[in-house]
Order: structure tokens, then C-alpha cells, then sequence
């Protein structure tokens, strides 16, 4: 279920994450750029509930979760990285939580 909440109370730690990863690469890569977004994402694995016996689960699958651009300006009153919609299919802007 997509929440905005979600991101609003829980972004930061996020965003640190990406920024270190991002940062990781640059240092092992000299040569790379500072790239113009990076994409947090994870791999869903569908199980079934143990009393579901007969059905096969779904199969996995990947899907974006945040995404910042890093040295971009943020628009006031929004958070500096935004959330995936899956039900949309896109990403959409936050609100920084009032």
C-alpha cells in the first residue's frame, strides 16, 4: 500500500544511504560523474500464508522505492527525494510532513 507518510517520517535515513552508496561508487571510480539521479529500490518475494499449501506464489519481483537527484534544488515545501507510486507507476513528490 502506498503511503505518503511513510516517507515523510522515515526519508532521512534513506536519503544518508543512498548518499553513501553514491559516494562509495565515486571514490571506486574516479573517473564517474556524479550521477543526475540515484533510485532506491528492493526485490519483493511473494509467499503464501503456511495454510495456502496448494497455490504457487507469485513471482518475485523489483521495484522502486525513492528517488533524490543529487545537487538539485528541492522545491520548497517538498522533500528532497521523491516516492514511488506503484498503483501510478511513477514517482511523485513529497511533502515535507507539517
Amino acid at each position: 500500500e502506498f503511503r505518503v507518510s511513510r516517507i515523510q517520517t522515515r526519508w532521512q535515513p534513506a536519503l544518508e544511504f543512498m548518499e553513501s552508496r553514491m559516494n562509495q561508487y565515486l571514490e571506486n571510480h574516479a573517473e564517474a560523474a556524479v550521477p543526475s539521479q540515484v533510485v532506491l529500490s528492493f526485490d519483493v518475494i511473494p509467499t503464501n500464508p503456511p495454510s495456502d499449501t496448494a497455490a504457487d506464489p507469485s513471482q518475485p519481483f523489483h521495484r522502486p522505492f525513492i528517488r533524490w537527484y543529487p545537487g538539485e534544488t528541492v522545491t520548497p515545501g517538498m522533500l528532497p527525494v521523491e516516492a514511488y507510486n506503484p498503483k501510478a507507476s511513477e514517482f511523485v513528490q513529497v511533502p515535507r510532513f507539517p
